[in-house]
């Protein structure tokens, strides 16, 4: 079978110089693709490349079904299909997709290629691009019927006007009967809003969570069942918001609402009372930014007991499996390493690599165990810390120190700019932790050859440390997502990189658990900057039993 270009060539060579003037001309203008009668592409030129991104190699033998954007329905290319195998041109219009995700449209003439035999050998399309012109058409059409919008509106207010001058009139002719069917219409509406009261009830009495609504002056109005039962309550018995406090955590509950009087919801993850354990959210009713039209709280208290104990039993099953794991793993590294130190003899080469793959991959296992236990020491409030003023820039510089061979594995410079002495109150072995998992992503994922620079910024009560490279970057639709349990960015999936995806959220753990922050700015193919801030000095704050967010 002939190559893309031979085609092309053949092309070329069929109509002499006419048909290359037409390439020529198409070549920076338009997208031109060769198939054959199966649909395959054995051509593209060089200005499809550029505009779908992909490259010549990654399109020759693959369909144009890659590019389908999923706009249109497959009518359309089922009528594509039929019309040129029967022979004929097809035109159209057709929005695809890039290889960066991004959509752009076309206008497409796909026709068949005949053989001497009057058999079809190829289809070729010449596509156009359109998106501009398709962006102008659609912000004309939204304008126009932004417009009609306003021209209906109009109508209306002129149909609403007209409505309250005839009952003006009306209520000038007769005010008695006016008055009365005023009354009939608020009696109506009363018995509308008495059934929807009725309604709201019933659908609170049979949920299998407790709902109360307190008001602005902590008397609560509405409480259904479920709120005295988790009381131990029976309907009738005093309620108020004391005896929710009382039952439950008072510090936690009054934060709760202190946070909804200020217009902010609220959430108690967990709160343990006589053996069962609870998730409580809160609500603003109506709008804080205003004085005077915050009417209230909407608390919802659910009883999560046996999801609780659930996750807990599964933290110690991979707590106990982890620590299972972690003492045969650090027995095969020790003698891996004796091994590949040839200890019991010499190696040949063949040993070597062999040892020194079984080596990496030990610790890679161990490294997961380790991040493993990490979790379940988080999940139960466990991670131990002990604090003191060490030097930042000694951790850093000793981090560095020791991924120097790595880092010129990889090709990556390390600069740093940090003043000598720069102290922080933590505790060092896990600052090391979270600083060494952050440069060494910064290596790992960087370009070849590439750089990092390491910086700070001082202010009153925080040091922030500042890592930046010039690597892959994160996808932005992915960065939400980036401190989250098991999750790895596509583009570093893709890249070929190991890794278990727990390293970010056990760092943003730790910081958080340090009383610092942790955030990052990235753009993708740019490179990515990580803000860590470690406080100055002991941080003193009230300790709950109880996990506050929002």
């Amino acid at each position: 079978m002939a190559t893309g270009v031979e085609l092309l060539n053949h092309f070329l060579e069929s109509d002499n110089f006419r048909v290359a003037q037409v390439f020529e001309i198409l070549a920076d203008i338009a997208l031109v693709t060769v198939t054959d009668v199966n649909g395959n592409i054995v051509y593209v030129n060089e200005y499809f490349t550029k505009v779908t991104q992909y490259t010549e190699s990654e399109m020759l033998g693959k369909n144009h079904r890659i590019l389908k954007s999923g706009h249109h329905s497959d009518g359309i290319y089922q009528n594509m299909w039929a019309t040129i195998t029967s022979g004929k041109v097809w035109q159209g219009e057709i929005k695809n997709r890039a290889k960066d995700g991004s959509y752009y449209w076309v206008n497409s003439t796909i026709a068949p290629i005949f053989d001497e035999q009057g058999v079809i050998k190829n289809y070729i399309a010449v596509r156009f691009l359109i998106t501009e012109s398709k962006k102008i058409e659609e912000k004309l059409e939204n304008n126009a019927a932004e417009l009609k919008m306003a021209v209906e509106k109009l109508e209306e207010r002129e149909v609403e006007y007209e409505k309250i001058k005839k009952i003006t009139l009306s209520i000038l002719e007769d005010l008695d009967a006016e008055k009365r069917a005023v009354e009939k219409k608020v009696i109506q509406r009363t018995e509308q809003i008495e059934a929807e009261r009725h309604k709201l009830l019933q659908v609170t009495e049979n949920m299998n969570d407790g709902a109360i609504l307190i008001n602005v002056n902590k008397e609560i109005i509405f409480a259904n069942n479920k709120i005295y039962q988790i009381l131990g309550l029976r309907r009738g018995d005093e309620l108020n918001f004391d005896s929710i406090k009382k039952h439950f955590d008072i510090k936690a509950t009054e934060k709760l609402f202190n946070k909804c009087l200020l217009n902010k919801s609220s959430h108690i993850s967990e709160v343990e009372v006589k053996g069962r354990i609870y998730e409580m959210f809160s609500h603003c009713l109506g709008d804080g930014s205003v004085a005077g039209q915050l009417e209230g709280c909407f608390v919802l208290i659910s009883d999560v007991t046996d999801v609780k104990l659930l996750e807990r039993s599964k933290s110690d099953l991979v707590a106990v499996a982890s620590h299972q794991l972690r003492t045969p793993l650090t027995a095969m590294r020790g003698n891996v390493e004796m091994l590949i130190d040839e200890s019991f003899g010499q190696l040949n080469t063949q040993q070597q690599e062999l040892l020194d793959d079984i080596n990496v991959s030990t610790k890679r296992l161990i490294g997961m165990v380790n991040d493993m236990l990490d979790i379940t020491k988080i999940e139960r409030g466990k991670l131990e810390m002990v604090r003191v003023s060490v030097s930042i820039t000694d951790i850093i510089k000793s981090i560095i120190t020791d991924l120097s061979d790595y880092a010129g594995n990889y090709g990556v410079s390390v600069s740093v700019d940090l003043p000598d002495q720069l102290t922080v109150y933590v505790d060092e072995s896990r600052t090391r932790q979270v600083m060494q998992n952050i440069i060494d992503n910064a290596i790992k994922y960087n370009k070849r050859p590439g750089k990092i620079e390491i910086s700070s910024h001082t202010s009153e009560n925080f040091v922030e440390i500042i890592v930046k490279d010039y690597g892959l970057g994160i996808p932005l639709i992915e960065q939400t997502k980036i401190f989250s349990r098991f999750y790895r960015a596509s583009n570093i999936i893709n890249s070929g990189s190991s890794g278990s995806g727990l390293g970010l959220y056990i760092v943003r753990s730790i910081v958080s658990q340090l009383g610092g922050s942790i955030f990052f700015e990235s753009e993708e193919g740019v490179g990515t900057t990580f803000f860590v801030t470690f406080p100055i000095r002991e941080i003193l704050s009230n300790k709950t039993n109880v996990l506050l967010e929002g």
